[in-house]
């Protein structure tokens, strides 16, 4: 559903063939291109994560972008575990370490930057080989993937990158970061919510007044009001665009899988109802193609339906058109945003292809957020 608002010309595979592509070995998950567009891949991304996360986290916006760009390769390592300061040394995933939240990151000295930097130019070094060059690799990040992301994809003096994509992050040391000449000309693009309290957004303005001081020529900040340290629909429609550019790929239109709807007419749904039924039988028919989904998958699929049908019930009894987005923040599915839906059914436009998307993702991964953050991008 989210990529619908994407908009273009071209049609690209459905979603469920995009998780078909998916492969996972150790922490990395990656996305490989489909042969019937193209015979090798045209280019390839690399999505960091932010601290804590895993690879699982952002694979559900990989896999969104590969159904708009299927010619090219989606790569998402996994930070190794290291004792982090913020946290009380604690040891979780984090490309290198931070202090504090309250002083300015630039000032940190980000102890293993270093060999996390090396560690992505391996896997750029792989990826390139794969599609013909550094010339066809997009890195990517979020947070403190975005940080490394711009530390690395910037001081490769040679065959520079394709573009950098920095989303809520910052550029670390930046008192003594130093872009390679080669590099300076890289596509860079800076996402950020003005509302960020984690990443503040004057870091990422002084990110991009650091890079240009140095030279760098081809930056561009996008600015998302009200967002915080997160991740909303446009920001990733922009960064499926800004890939798209920077790889000379063509964005295609997801195109919409056709089930039909039983007993939507009789239960009085309305149009909302036939869609949310569609988007129920999609669910089945994936159940169905898997041949086999553990009960915690069924366990899932049955909690949300349960959740949606008293929602609708209530809009359709008293007729209140505020009423089924009350009605499901009381039955757990406040994360689906009824509130953005009106009129009787309501509640059950929500599992539409974005529930749908998500199920696969959490069958696929084992990610248990990967449902939450599909639904808030695409139902």
């Amino acid at each position: 559903a989210g990529l619908r608002a994407f908009g273009s010309t071209a049609r690209s595979p459905t979603m469920s063939s995009v998780y078909d592509r998916i492969s996972i070995q150790g922490g990395r998950i990656t996305i490989a291109h489909d042969p019937a567009k193209s015979a090798t891949p045209q280019g390839s991304v690399i999505v960091l994560h932010g601290l804590g996360d895993s690879s699982r986290g952002w694979a559900d916006v990989a896999a969104m972008w590969s159904a708009r760009m299927p010619t090219v390769r989606f790569v998402l390592p996994t930070a190794p575990e290291r004792p982090v300061t913020l946290n009380g040394g604690m040891r979780m995933t984090a490309w290198y370490d931070i202090l504090s939240l309250d002083a300015d990151r630039a000032d940190q000295p980000a102890e293993g930057i270093d060999e996390s930097k090396a560690a992505v130019e391996a896997l750029v070094a792989e990826e390139a080989a794969l599609v013909g060059g550094a010339g066809k690799v997009v890195l990517a990040g979020f947070s403190q993937g975005g940080a490394v992301a711009l530390y690395a994809g910037l001081q490769r003096a040679e065959e520079p990158l394709a573009g950098v994509l920095c989303m809520s992050g910052y550029l670390p040391k930046a008192g003594s970061f130093q872009a390679a000449p080669a590099s300076k000309g890289v596509p860079v693009l800076f996402c950020h919510g003005d509302s960020d309290q984690v990443v503040r957004y004057a870091w990422g303005e002084a990110s991009r007044a650091a890079l240009a001081a140095q030279g760098c020529t081809a930056l561009d900040f996008k600015t998302y009001p009200g967002m915080e340290h997160s991740a909303c629909e446009v920001e990733i429609k922009d960064g499926a665009h800004f890939i798209a550019a920077s790889l000379g790929v063509a964005l295609y239109r997801a195109r919409r899988t056709r089930l039909p709807a039983v007993g939507w007419r009789k239960r009085g749904w309305g149009r909302a109802g036939r869609r949310a039924a569609i988007g129920a039988g999609r669910v089945l028919a994936a159940q169905k193609r898997l041949g086999g989904i553990p009960n915690s998958f069924r366990a899932e699929t049955r909690r949300y339906k349960a959740a949606l049908r008293p929602c609708a019930s209530i809009g359709r009894r008293e007729g209140d058109r505020e009423r089924p987005a009350r009605a499901g923040r009381r039955h757990g599915t406040r994360s689906m945003r009824l509130r953005t839906v009106r009129g009787p059914g309501a509640a059950l436009v929500s599992c539409r292809a974005g529930v749908y998307a998500a199920f696969i993702m959490h069958y696929k991964t084992g990610s248990q957020g990967a449902i939450h953050n599909a639904i808030d991008v695409g139902a």
